[in-house]
């Protein structure tokens, strides 16, 4: 089941290519003054929308990890099935 996507409102890109996050998705969220944010877009059709996102990198490394421990597990379980 799809989640509905959160809306905290709008954002003005200034002069310099900087937004403010709302006040409210940094509290939700969890995002303090200092963290680092990764940045990706995707592009829906040739003249659609753009989705953009943004991951805190020890959110997304932990997902890695997670995802890590579960491909040692699938190739453990690979190798004993080939034996």
């Amino acid at each position: 089941m799809m989640r509905k996507p959160e809306f905290y409102g709008t954002v003005t890109v200034g002069e310099r290519g900087q937004v403010v996050l709302p006040a409210q998705m940094r509290r939700e969220l969890g995002i303090e003054p200092g963290n680092r944010l990764l940045v990706m877009a995707d592009r829906h059709g040739e003249k659609g929308f753009w989705k953009v996102f943004m991951v805190k990198g020890d959110v997304l490394k932990a997902m890695f990890a997670d995802m890590s421990v579960e491909l040692d597990h699938m190739l453990v379980d690979e190798e004993e099935a080939d034996e």
